[in-house]
């Protein structure tokens, strides 16, 4: 072989190797990466739709609930600053941000603006998180996380109580049962169960059946956790292989859940999350027996709106210490009255939430219609016998200025916009490792709940969003 031939052989395999170099850099970025947009700049689109968003003097003005913006997302990238300039004239109009963090439409938000908090007037001690309190009586936020009241109503926006003390919850003259508890009423979305175990394996069988009513794969995420809030089991059943919005119906699959190593698990309450969209979770069956749920609870057992899935209709009947109750149908065939004990209180109008305070302590709700989605201050179960308290504590997450008369304490990381000018000036980060691009571009929410029903608007001068993503030594270690 010739020199020059050498030469040529020896260039190629450089090239070759320099090129390949440059795909892995350019598709794993290990030394970090970090991209900005704005509205003034290219790769963030304009606020759409535009029946609800007008422009004038380079302001856009939202006057919709709900709107939208996408920016370039051309890697997968681990967290997102957003700055956005704003003016909300709006009395107690409460302003959210957020990603794209599901196939289907589902969106992980943050407040920018909360009025509401604002101007309280309660004391207020740190800074992140600030705690509010009606009367004052914690001298930092320290003590009352590590020491929160029993007796009061402890208000949360934006902050997750596995930040609270973690507590030991027994229950006194627990024996373990000889029967499997069976849960047969159909429950859709998103789900939060509690279980205690004491001397006794930890097994469930869980049914699901894939709804596809919208597009996109429906799989079942099974999350367990300890009474210290460490995840100690996860699980995932996939889609049932049909991926379109085509409402087919196949058989139920069945996930087993059983606690892993040869010892029983820990005596303890056991938090049990499950993370669907667009199935229905058919049947519970385990061999334990205190089971609570936590709001929101989404009863769908109705064969009207899940023809294919449910056979019959099956009317909710339920047991709770709830102290608030809020309630709704999304569905017009499902309006209803809801009966707590001997009250009756009516579901008139699909997608509005009626607030109920029953001041009766432990009742029966029953939901004849069933196809309704239930929260508040307290738990839910499927029977007296099943019931049980898995914290001492009284939680209401904050999500609409009406909820804040009902708090004693209100607990937040939630950042107050600054002021320059006649504008304010949020800033919020946020967490990507749930992000959902699609063709290399990222779908933002603002949202201003009831907006056009008040007539409201949110002028908007700027949005800047900057990417980064860690370089991989940081990952590393």
């Amino acid at each position: 072989m010739t020199v020059h031939k050498k030469a040529i052989k020896l260039a190629v395999f450089v090239l070759t190797g320099l090129l390949g170099l440059y795909v892995v850099i350019q598709n794993i970025n290990p030394f970090g990466k970090v991209a900005a947009y704005s509205l003034a700049t290219k790769g963030l689109s304009q606020l759409s739709p535009k029946d609800r968003v007008t422009q004038q003097d380079g302001v856009q003005k939202q006057t919709g609930d709900l709107i939208y913006f996408t920016t370039d997302f051309p890697t997968e990238f681990d967290e997102a600053k957003v700055t956005i300039t704003f003016k909300n004239s709006t009395p107690n109009q409460q302003i959210h941000l957020g990603f794209k963090d599901e196939e289907k439409y589902h969106y992980q938000t943050k407040p920018i603006d909360n009025s509401s908090i604002s101007v309280l007037g309660w004391s207020t001690i740190g800074a992140n998180p600030v705690l509010y309190q009606k009367n004052k009586v914690y001298a930092d936020t320290n003590e009352f996380l590590t020491t929160p009241p029993t007796d009061a109503i402890i208000g949360l926006l934006n902050f997750d109580r596995n930040n609270f003390t973690t507590e030991s919850i027994r229950l006194n003259d627990y024996k373990p049962s000889d029967t499997l508890t069976v849960i047969s009423s159909p429950l859709r979305g998103n789900t939060t169960m509690y279980v205690y175990l004491k001397d006794e394996p930890f097994r469930m069988w869980i049914k699901k059946q894939d709804l596809n009513w919208y597009k996109g794969p429906d799989p079942l995420t099974i999350k367990v956790y300890d009474s210290a809030g460490d995840l100690v089991y996860t699980q995932t059943q996939d889609d049932d292989g049909i991926a379109d919005a085509s409402k087919e119906v196949l058989p139920e699959k069945e996930i087993y859940v059983e606690n892993p190593g040869p010892g029983q698990p820990e005596e303890g309450v056991y938090k049990i999350i499950f993370e669907s969209q667009d199935l229905l979770i058919k049947e519970i069956k385990t061999n334990l027996h205190k089971i609570v749920f936590e709001g929101p609870l989404f009863a769908a057992g109705n064969s009207k709106v899940y023809k294919g899935a449910v056979e019959n209709m099956e009317p909710l009947t339920l047991f709770s210490n709830a102290l608030l109750l809020k309630a709704l149908t999304l569905h017009n065939e499902t309006t209803q009255s809801i009966r707590l004990n001997d009250r009756d209180f009516p579901l008139v109008k699909a997608h509005t939430t009626e607030v109920i305070t029953p001041k009766i302590g432990e009742f029966t709700l029953t939901a004849p219609k069933s196809d309704v989605i239930l929260k508040g201050i307290g738990y839910f179960a499927f029977t007296k016998e099943q019931f049980f308290l898995p914290t001492s504590y009284h939680f209401l997450n904050i999500e609409e200025p009406s909820d804040v008369q009902w708090a004693d304490y209100i607990i937040s990381n939630y950042k107050a916009p600054r002021i320059e000018g006649d504008w304010k000036v949020a800033e919020q980060t946020f967490d990507l490792a749930k992000a959902v691009p699609d063709k290399n571009k990222l779908s933002w929410l603002i949202k201003s709940p009831n907006l056009k029903e008040s007539s409201g608007s949110v002028e908007i001068k700027d949005i800047e969003v900057t990417y980064t993503k860690k370089p991989m030594i940081k990952k590393l270690f």
